[in-house]
């Protein structure tokens, strides 16, 4: 399974999933595909908007009586929009994606909702080939999402076919979020690990933690007796000749707050640190220097998984 493939895996856990759990995409009595992933490409010029919660509340998915979905519910994240085909006259035809959101804020009385309305007249032409029918049908009422409108799709109940799995994994949001801003090459080793093992259903704490350092992530040791934190802020470059990079964060040593450098070769890797307490550089004995840019070489080394 090639990264794209996985990550179409993954994005069936956040958002529209066919009956196997296995792809998420849309496919016609030809065969034709078209994969959640295509459509976000197709369809990210679109500006996301504010949209009347009341206006879609009667074309939303129902689950009262399951718990899990109702779980799904209160677990799903607002910040990403629902997306809505509409047609020429910018009517309603339906919800693409987004139910467990537009459920969620119905229950907690929001007045509007983050939304892309996608003129499905205007979707390239190989997207047209798939969804082109759904804009010549008549406004699909409640609950009457079925195969005349889901062409590929087998109708074995609303509830076993359409799901969303884990649409609030912070981890995964990102690294897809990263995919559509920067593209597939931007993703590390770890990250990438991570899609594999997620498209797979392989937990890997130790990959799963390389791959969620970012801004704000926290190391923390205890270091000759005493309890120490690093909390990350960001890698920059800081010379060119020759080329060396520094990580940069808050430290604390026994509550006490200094502002931590590390200075790190071409390679990423830690050869000196610094600690400043607002004022001036902060100085310990030889011993404690000598343990503490042992833990900054262990940071830098994680910092540096997370970056290749």
């Amino acid at each position: 399974m090639n990264l794209q493939e996985q990550i179409n895996r993954i994005q069936s856990m956040m958002g529209v999933i066919n009956e196997g759990l296995h792809d998420t995409s849309w496919q016609n009595d030809e065969g034709d595909k078209i994969t959640l992933m295509d459509l976000l490409n197709a369809t990210k010029d679109i500006p996301v908007k504010k949209i009347s919660v009341n206006k879609i509340k009667s074309k939303l998915l129902t689950w009262d009586d399951d718990d899990k979905e109702i779980a799904k519910i209160e677990k799903s994240n607002l910040q990403y929009p629902i997306l809505i085909f509409v047609d020429d006259k910018n009517k309603f035809i339906s919800i693409i994606d987004g139910h467990h959101r537009g459920q969620k804020a119905v229950r907690h009385k929001l007045k509007t909702i983050n939304a892309k309305l996608i003129p499905i007249n205007s979707l390239p032409k190989d997207m047209k080939k798939v969804f082109g029918h759904m804009g010549k049908q008549e406004e699909i009422k409640e609950g009457e999402l079925t195969e005349k409108y889901w062409a590929g799709y087998t109708q074995k109940g609303m509830k076993t076919m359409i799901s969303i799995i884990n649409e609030n994994d912070e981890l995964t949001n990102r690294i897809l979020d990263k995919i559509n801003t920067y593209g597939i090459d931007s993703l590390s080793g770890a990250e990438r690990k991570y899609l594999d093992n997620k498209s797979q259903d392989i937990e890997d704490d130790e990959v799963s933690d390389i791959a969620s350092i970012d801004s704000g992530y926290e190391f923390d040791d205890t270091v000759d007796g005493y309890d120490v934190k690093f909390i990350y802020d960001e890698t920059e470059e800081w010379d060119d000749d020759p080329v060396e990079f520094k990580h940069t964060g808050e430290f604390f040593i026994d509550g006490e707050k200094y502002y931590a450098t590390m200075y790190t070769d071409e390679d990423l890797n830690v050869h000196s640190f610094d600690l400043h307490n607002g004022d001036d550089y902060e100085e310990f004995d030889d011993e404690l220097e000598e343990s503490l840019f042992e833990f900054f070489q262990q940071v830098g080394d994680k910092i540096k998984q997370s970056m290749i």
